[in-house]
């Protein structure tokens, strides 16, 4: 192949907007030293984040996500850190639900343990029942329960 010859490569996972970004954070750290292996607490400091790099992920969720998968899956080690660690101080010190208001999360949490709380109250309800049953000796119909309580899970 000659110098004139462009050849395309393919990265699906990543756009072209979020390409620039990468290419951009990359050129500005091409003389960085690579961090030491052994510091096995350098991924739980947040607050190392560079001035430049702070105002580089001064950006708005959907693209700092992005960054994120595209460091991840271009392997840029430093880009993921830095940006795991910008998401990192967007959570520290927030409540629950602060979180889900920072990151529009909905809360099923609260729907799912009423959901879970009348399905084991139905089943306490029915084993109550063939407790019963078996004190009248009632096979037929316990059987009848067993087999539907199978079904249903």
């Amino acid at each position: 192949m000659g110098d004139d010859d462009e050849e395309a490569i393919p990265l699906p996972n990543v756009n072209a907007t979020i390409l620039k970004k990468v290419i951009s954070w990359c050129t500005h750290h091409k003389d960085d030293l690579p961090p030491p292996e052994d510091d096995e607490n350098r991924e739980k400091v947040t607050d190392d984040i560079s001035t430049w790099d702070m105002e580089f992920l001064k950006v708005d969720q959907g693209t700092l996500f992005e960054l994120i998968l595209a460091a991840n899956y271009l392997d840029i080690k430093g880009l993921l850190d830095v940006t795991c660690k910008t998401v990192a101080n967007m959570i520290k010190s927030k409540t629950p639900e602060e979180i889900r208001k920072t990151f529009n999360i909905r809360n099923s949490f609260y729907l799912a343990e009423e959901e879970e709380e009348e399905q084991v109250k139905c089943l306490n309800y029915f084993f109550k029942l063939i407790k019963i049953m078996k004190c009248f000796n009632l096979k037929a119909l316990n059987t009848k329960i067993i087999t539907y309580l199978k079904d249903k899970s």
